[in-house]
Formats: C-alpha cells, sequence, structure tokens
C-alpha cells in the first residue's frame, strides 16, 4: 500500500500512427519484493504476458538486489484499426 505508493514512477507514451497509447506506474529501483508482481491490461482487460514480464525483469535485474523482483501496472490501448488482431489473441495470455 503506503510503501509501494512513495516508490512508483508514473510512465507513458502514445503514438498516433499506430493509434497506441500506454500508461501506468513502475516501481523504482528503492523497492523490490520476493516475486514480481505485474499487472497489466489491454484495453481494459487483464492479462499475462510472461514474455513481456521476463523482458522487463531483465532490465530491473541489473538495478535491483539479487532474488528481489518489481512492481509494475501497466495499461495499453490501441483503437479499432489493430482490432482484427484481437481475434488471434488468447484473452488471459498474450
Amino acid at each position: 500500500g503506503n510503501a509501494v505508493s512513495r516508490e512508483l514512477i508514473e510512465i507513458g507514451c502514445e503514438d498516433k500512427t499506430l493509434a497506441f497509447k500506454m500508461n501506468g506506474y513502475i516501481s523504482n529501483a528503492n523497492y523490490s519484493v520476493k516475486k514480481c508482481i505485474f499487472l497489466l491490461f489491454i484495453n481494459h482487460r487483464l492479462v499475462e504476458s510472461t514474455s513481456l514480464r521476463k523482458a522487463i525483469e531483465t532490465v530491473y535485474a541489473a538495478y535491483l538486489p539479487k532474488n528481489t523482483h518489481p512492481f509494475l501496472y501497466l495499461r495499453l490501448c490501441y483503437q479499432d484499426l489493430l482490432a482484427p488482431l484481437g481475434r488471434w489473441l488468447n484473452p488471459q495470455q498474450v
């Protein structure tokens, strides 16, 4: 709760050409937990992405103590022009 909120960094980006928007919060190097907390929402749906989680944890590994992990809350949104891709994605795992 309160401990993590003091150590969060707000992030975000947008690409109008790709009709893509990302925002969220990630923990800084002062905060770590024993297990990665990764909350990923794509178009307002909670999903899992093992490959994205592992990639982010690899970056954090250079900054966090050994055997500790970050807190991540990310929201990704894309417009209808990419909607046909949605039918190929597993709704729970991407």
